[in-house]
């Protein structure tokens, strides 16, 4: 980990924290400036009480950076018991770096989020890794697609965790098989039937084999765009991996047939994982319409990538690199970055809050 500190940007711009930062002679020792990059990126602040003169944390004021000659000592009394009061208000005032006030935000007309997935087929141990993983975080909506056979034992366990489900006829396929691409495009039928613009603002959608869940997914997402009325948005996230002959040869297959119009936008690009999606109800809507009317014959990572690269969707569409944003596509030839705890980090080495295709490879440590 400390390797990648001399190339990170931790840049705040607005703050002179980030000029003095910027010297190489303090990129190892400033830790101030990688907490308020880290408060910055998870949207936290600091809590501070002002009694009388005292303060939480004082300054000893010892000879060196800041100060010369010998020891002056505190700068200010330390709080005792008693005097802060812990019954803090039902919501607190927040100020910006400048100390101005936050107005407070109007949430009676946000919309919650829902997340989504295909379960078809799978056994108890991976529902308790993905649905245990993502509701040590996120105690919103959960919606999964299973099997109409599915043992009592995993009904009861997404009852006990407060999920929704829908039941198919479909059943587990095997990889790359007709059964397998139905399944796939399936699921985006699913997703639009529960994506439902009265009940939800984003909806996220990732496979469900092989997705972890590091922290609430929704958490670093502009909340604005949570609000009934925003505008629509897709945010997309990319393999360390370029376009290759396997999507051209899947875009030449008769069923499918998108190879000589489209192939043009694919040139120069990576591949955008169709596993790994959050977007707003009416993007959705778009996605399963191609999956499962206008180009039903299309492999769905086919489908995507060129409803994207040839700016088809109606949305403000996001495609992040592999390794930024909510959602880190590890997959094949992916950058990976784990801490000393074995947690998956984005390349900004700040966790990453969903990991997907985690498994494609063996590795231990950074």
């Amino acid at each position: 980990e400390k390797d990648q500190i001399e190339t990170l940007s931790l840049l705040t711009p607005e703050l002179v924290t980030s000029d003095w930062y910027s010297q190489p002679i303090n990129k190892k020792s400033m830790w101030t400036q990688h907490f308020i990059y880290f408060t910055k990126h998870r949207k936290l602040y600091n809590i501070y009480q002002f009694p009388r003169g005292k303060a939480l944390a004082a300054h000893w004021q010892e000879k060196g950076a800041h100060f010369n000659g010998n020891n002056r000592g505190r700068n200010f009394a330390l709080v005792q018991t008693g005097d802060i009061s812990m019954d803090f208000p039902s919501k607190l005032k927040k100020y910006d770096w400048g100390a101005n006030l936050i107005p407070e935000e109007d949430d009676s007309d946000v919309l919650p989020p829902v997340v989504l997935s295909a379960a078809i087929g799978y056994g108890l141990d991976r529902f308790v890794a993905f649905v245990g993983s993502l509701r040590k975080f996120y105690d919103g909506d959960i919606w999964l697609l299973i099997s109409s056979d599915a043992p009592r034992n995993i009904k009861q366990f997404l009852q006990d965790h407060n999920v929704k489900t829908e039941e198919t006829r479909e059943r587990l396929a095997e990889y790359g098989s007709p059964a397998w691409e139905r399944i796939n495009r399936v699921r985006f039928e699913f997703f639009d039937k529960v994506c439902d613009p009265q009940k939800y603002s984003l909806c996220l959608s990732s496979d469900f084999r092989d997705t972890l869940f590091q922290a609430d997914p929704f958490a670093q997402l502009d909340p604005s765009i949570m609000k009934k009325g925003a505008s629509p948005v897709l945010y997309l996230y990319e393999h360390n991996t370029p376009m290759n002959q396997w999507t051209y040869d899947l875009m030449r297959k008769p069923s499918c047939n998108l190879y000589d119009r489209y192939a043009k936008f694919m040139e120069g690009t990576q591949i955008i994982n169709a596993g790994s999606i959050i977007g707003c109800p009416s993007a959705f809507k778009q996605l399963a319409e191609y999956m499962r009317v206008k180009w039903s014959g299309c492999n769905d990572q086919v489908t995507l990538n060129v409803l994207v690269r040839a700016k088809m969707i109606d949305a403000s569409v996001t495609v992040h690199r592999q390794g930024y944003g909510a959602m880190n596509v590890v997959g094949y030839g992916g950058i990976k970055i784990r801490d000393s705890k074995d947690r998956w980090l984005n390349r900004n080495c700040l966790r990453s809050p969903v990991v997907h295709q985690y498994d494609c490879f063996s590795c231990k440590g950074s």
